[in-house]
């Protein structure tokens, strides 16, 4: 879980795009994990002349798509982490023909999902940054204790 990028870079070639979709998971454990963050999302849109955020819960794919031209596929999330301290793995990909099919496959998902305004996200966010403190506590508790039951056992099994 990293940082959370907090700022479009304006030459980014995805963002000279006339317009962004954005399909994201905004699970209640995305959003308390930092996974996903509503408030980066927010800013996006309130950023960008026009973006359309949709929800699909249990997507986990990372594809970003500029037009008929450019499509990356990767692992990183679109966080401070994914972007710059974790070791992740994509391919750029250019050309019509398979832009087209990646594009024609994410528009297919997002018929699925369900479109957010403005105003649920604003409100899942102040939600999450609420919650998210209490979230981490109770994951480092669980951690803790696991990892204790865990190296109790491997020297149990080591000791016979």
């Amino acid at each position: 879980m990293g940082k959370p990028v907090r700022s479009v870079t304006p030459g980014c070639s995805f963002v000279s795009s006339p317009s962004v979709h954005v399909l994201t998971d905004l699970s209640t454990d995305n959003l308390l994990s930092g996974t996903t963050d509503a408030t980066a999302l927010l800013s996006v849109m309130e950023s960008l002349p026009s973006v359309t955020i949709r929800y699909l819960p249990r997507l986990h794919a990372k594809v970003y798509v500029r037009d008929d031209s450019e499509a990356v596929v990767t692992s990183g999330n679109m966080t401070d982490g994914g972007l710059t301290r974790n070791h992740e793995m994509g391919v750029r990909l250019l050309g019509p023909a398979i832009v087209g099919q990646i594009r024609e496959h994410v528009n297919r998902l997002s018929t699925l999902g369900a479109e957010v305004s403005a105003d649920n996200l604003r409100t899942v966010a102040e939600a999450a940054a609420g919650l998210r403190q209490h979230w981490r506590a109770a994951q480092a508790s669980a951690r803790g204790e696991i990892k204790e039951a865990f190296d109790a056992k491997v020297s149990e099994v080591a000791d016979t």
